[in-house]
């Protein structure tokens, strides 16, 4: 979890940040309330999220480009979710594979 709240970011921060954030392999979780970021900042944060498939949660609620209440808008959350259920996936993938390893193991033994 990075959590960038209230740095007063803005939009040439926010556009700066979404440009690392394309290729992006290991963040997970990103928090920008409150950094005066506008619309063009979270234009540019949606744009990466096409391209970053790492990111789950994205919090930037109290920002000006944002509609109060609201952490991201509906097209980001459906990025995020995607990245969500991608990572969920690999994970279960991950099991499948260590169960498989394990019976291995255990048959090479007996």
């Amino acid at each position: 979890m990075l959590s960038l709240d209230g740095n007063h970011i803005g939009d040439g921060g926010a556009t700066a940040l979404a440009g690392g954030l394309r290729s992006n392999a290991t963040l997970l979780r990103l928090a920008m309330c409150e950094n005066g970021i506008g619309e063009p900042g979270v234009a540019a944060l949606h744009d990466c999220l096409v391209a970053n498939r790492v990111l789950t949660e994205l919090f930037l609620t109290r920002n000006p480009g944002m509609p109060y209440g609201s952490s991201v808008s509906d097209d980001v959350q459906d990025l995020l979710e995607r990245n969500a259920d991608r990572a969920a996936n690999w994970d279960a993938r991950r099991l499948v594979v260590l169960a498989r390893c394990a019976s291995e193991t255990a048959r090479a033994r007996a």
